[in-house]
């Protein structure tokens, strides 16, 4: 990929400090970092030539390639957006069915409108299907990276699984801390936290008319969820004041 990494020798062991570096530099939480660490600590090594000879015996019809061939393969997959799954297709607890009672069960919201008048309606639905990714969140996609931190921290994922190809999103899609669990072209996005917001969360942005509604719901779970909703609330003012503010603006804007 033409990225250079720098190696520093530490005289001592420090698993949580290397913990912390596979935390910010991959998409895993520090858990799951602190687990992959103690397993390449512990494991040992097997004769390269016994496991050329298992491959050989499972999977007699398969001709294996050298290593450097098949990552080349990926990273052109993966620029010309020929991606068709990731492994975080097969997270546990990801499933993209919902039921449209939960957001009407939702205790808060936080509802922004704005019209975008003459605006073709499928510019706008291109505009806030290219959300997060590379293309980030707007003014405030800081503030959308440090949370993501923090939900590292708390055993998640953060921003940091990006999008599957920046060009289109489907069902199924994790979006940076969302999932996509319903997408009807021309007319609406729905995205569900998968970041820890103590209960359930979801992002949607609905056309009607000439008008976009952006909508947070929250289905807080217990004290905490609530304390965590009013806590989010300051934040809620600028991030989703901004976000449909830059979407009209992105689709007035030429290509």
């Amino acid at each position: 990929m033409g990225l250079k990494r720098f190696f520093v020798p530490l005289p001592v062991e420090a698993r949580w400090l290397c913990s912390f570096g596979l935390m910010f530099t991959s998409p895993f939480s520090f858990a799951f970092s602190s687990f992959l660490i103690r397993i390449l600590q512990t494991v040992e090594p097997v004769p390269l030539q016994m496991e050329q000879e298992n491959a050989r015996h499972y999977f007699p019809d398969i001709s294996p390639l050298l290593l450097k061939t098949v990552v080349e393969k990926a990273i052109d997959a993966i620029g010309r957006e020929q991606v068709l799954s990731r492994w975080t297709d097969s997270l546990a607890g990801s499933s993209t069915s919902y039921d449209e009672q939960d957001l009407g069960k939702s205790l808060f919201r936080d509802i922004k409108t704005k019209c975008f008048s003459d605006t073709p309606k499928q510019r706008i639905y291109h505009a806030f299907t290219s959300i997060g990714g590379r293309r980030g969140w707007f003014s405030f996609d800081i503030l959308w990276r440090i949370r993501g931190v923090f939900d590292k921290l708390s055993g998640g994922f953060g921003t940091s699984l990006g999008r599957r190809v920046e060009s289109e999103l489907r069902v199924g899609d994790l979006l940076d801390v969302w999932k996509v669990i319903d997408l009807q072209k021309d007319r609406r996005l729905l995205l569900e936290a998968h970041m820890k917001v103590f209960g359930r969360a979801w992002l949607e942005f609905r056309i009607e008319g000439n008008t976009l509604i952006q909508t947070a719901y929250h289905y807080p779970n217990g004290l905490m969820g609530r304390l965590y909703w009013y806590s989010m609330l300051p934040f809620h003012f600028f991030i989703f004041t901004d976000m449909i503010e830059n979407i009209i603006r992105r689709a007035r804007t030429p290509d």
